[in-house]
């Protein structure tokens, strides 16, 4: 799909000064730009602003891997959770995608912060009761964070969103170079470990 950068930043508006009506909690965006970004622009900025109030929001880091400065807005947005693509094809383990957007951003900050599955992710068809369509992509990924956080705000409703970010972050598994890496950030997402890690753990 395609649309505007106005639509997108009225509808995360849209979503901060309706979040108590509906109970919103998440921002999960599966969009971005082609480019390099500073997290300056208006996306960006709006995306930052859901975050200070009280929104965690997750973005997609962009398909335009391996090169380097290939994150768009608003993954480029310094306060949300960044999230490029990793595979898992059995015995081979786990790698980074080669399409999944490196970072730094436009102003040298390191992204992506964190890599979910994202290579040939199957999910229910757009339109449809009982198919299902296969997807590559770190638009694929977002949603597992988005879910992580959603099962980790259940376990613990008081989390702000930068402690989310900050478990999500350092319960990840680091992979590549030691530390954040522009690669895959922390590293490969563990829901597990970040759930529990958030308190409440039930079992």
């Amino acid at each position: 799909g395609s649309g505007s950068l106005s639509t997108v930043t009225n509808g995360i508006n849209w979503a901060v000064n309706n979040k108590a009506v509906y109970g919103i909690e998440i921002l999960s965006l599966s969009l971005g730009t082609i480019g390099s970004s500073d997290g300056t622009d208006s996306v960006s900025q709006a995306c930052n602003n859901a975050v200070d109030r009280g929104l965690v929001v997750t973005v997609a880091a962009g398909n335009s891997g391996p090169a380097r400065y290939k994150i768009g807005s608003p993954g480029a947005a310094e306060k949300v959770i960044t999230v490029g693509s990793f595979a898992d094809v059995g015995h081979n383990g786990f790698y980074v995608s080669s399409f999944s957007s490196r970072g730094p951003t436009a102003d040298g900050r390191i992204k992506p912060d964190v890599c979910a599955p994202g290579y040939k992710i199957m999910a229910a068809k757009k339109g449809s009761t009982n198919q299902y369509v296969e997807y590559s992509g770190t638009s694929m990924a977002t949603p597992f964070v988005a879910g992580t956080v959603a099962l980790m705000l259940d376990a613990n409703p008081s989390l702000t969103p930068m402690q989310v970010k900050s478990i999500v972050s350092t319960t990840s598994i680091d992979f590549g170079p030691s530390g954040k890496d522009l690669d895959y950030g922390w590293g490969r997402l563990d829901s597990y470990a970040a759930i529990k890690s958030a308190g409440g753990f039930t079992g």
